[in-house]
C-alpha cells in the first residue's frame, strides 16, 4: 500500500510540475513577444507643408507629409497647445496631402454670413494611430506654423451718393479694388463705411465675394435707399474691410452738394 502511495505522489507531483513548466513557457512566450513588439521602431514622420485655399465655401487647411509606416494620426492645436481643433487618421500614402480644418470667425455685421479664418500660431502633431479610444498613440513629431491670413492692398475706392428728396442727401452704396496679399483667400459679404468725425453704415449683400490670395478682387454694393446722411460740404470718407480679427482702410475725398 506505501508503495502505490508514493506511486500517486510522484505522480501528483509530476503532473504539477508539467503544469506550472507550461505555465512558465507560456509567460516567457508572452514577455519575449511584448519585448520584441515594443523594440519595434516609430514610424518616422516628415511635415513637408501647409496651404490655405478655398473649399466648400469656406477656408481650409491642406497638409503634406511623408511616413514609411502608416496609419498616422494628425491633430491641429490651438496657440496654448492644450485644445484639439482637428484630428485626421491617415491611412495610405496616398490620402496625401489631407484637409483639416482650422477655426474661422465672421465678419462682425450682425446678418454676415462671410467666415474667415483665424491668423495666429498653430501646432501639427503626428502621433501613432492610437490601439483604442482610451489612448493617444506615441507622439512622433510636432511642427510650429503660422497662418497670417488675408492682407489687403487697396487699388481704389468709390462712394456713390445721391439725393433722395429735395436737399437729403445718402450714401447708397460702395465699391473697392483690393489685392490680397495673405496666405488665405477672403470671404467677405459686408462692407464698412464711416466719415471721418461723423456716422457711419454696413452695406452688406447676401452674396460672399472671394478674394483669392495673391490676386486682385472687386466688390460693389448699392442700395435703392439711403444708408448714411450727408449734408452739402466736403467730407473725408474711409471705406472699411472689417473680418473682425483685422481691419483694412482706405481713404476717399467726397463732396456733397
Amino acid at each position: 500500500m506505501r508503495a502505490i502511495a508514493s506511486l500517486r505522489l510522484i505522480f501528483i507531483i509530476s503532473v504539477i510540475s508539467l503544469i506550472l513548466g507550461a505555465s512558465a513557457l507560456a509567460i516567457s512566450i508572452v514577455a519575449l513577444t511584448s519585448a520584441q513588439a515594443g523594440e519595434a521602431p516609430l514610424p518616422n514622420v516628415v511635415f513637408e507643408k501647409f496651404n490655405i485655399v478655398g473649399r466648400g465655401g469656406r477656408p481650409v487647411m491642406d497638409v503634406w507629409f511623408s511616413s514609411d509606416r502608416w496609419p498616422i494620426l494628425v491633430r491641429l492645436l490651438d496657440t496654448g497647445r492644450r485644445t484639439t481643433i482637428d484630428e485626421v487618421l491617415v491611412e495610405l500614402s496616398e490620402d496625401i496631402p489631407i484637409t483639416m480644418y482650422p477655426p474661422l470667425q465672421r465678419q462682425p455685421y450682425w446678418d454676415s454670413e462671410a467666415r474667415n479664418i483665424v491668423p495666429g500660431t498653430y501646432y501639427l502633431r503626428f502621433y501613432t494611430a492610437p490601439r483604442s479610444f482610451f489612448e493617444r498613440g506615441d507622439l512622433l513629431t510636432s511642427t510650429k506654423i503660422e497662418i497670417t491670413g488675408p492682407d489687403f492692398e487697396f487699388v481704389e475706392g468709390k462712394i456713390f451718393v445721391k439725393e433722395f428728396g429735395r436737399g437729403q442727401w445718402y450714401i447708397y452704396g460702395v465699391g473697392f479694388k483690393a489685392n490680397n496679399t495673405g496666405d488665405s483667400p477672403a470671404y467677405i459679404d459686408s462692407i464698412k463705411v464711416e466719415i471721418e468725425n461723423g456716422p457711419s453704415g454696413w452695406f452688406h449683400r447676401d452674396k460672399i465675394a472671394v478674394f483669392s490670395k495673391g490676386h486682385t478682387g472687386s466688390m460693389t454694393i448699392t442700395k435703392d435707399y439711403g444708408v448714411i446722411p450727408l449734408s452739402p460740404g466736403r467730407y473725408t470718407v474711409w471705406i472699411v474691410i472689417d473680418l473682425g480679427f483685422n481691419t483694412w482702410k482706405y481713404k476717399v475725398m467726397v463732396v456733397v452738394g
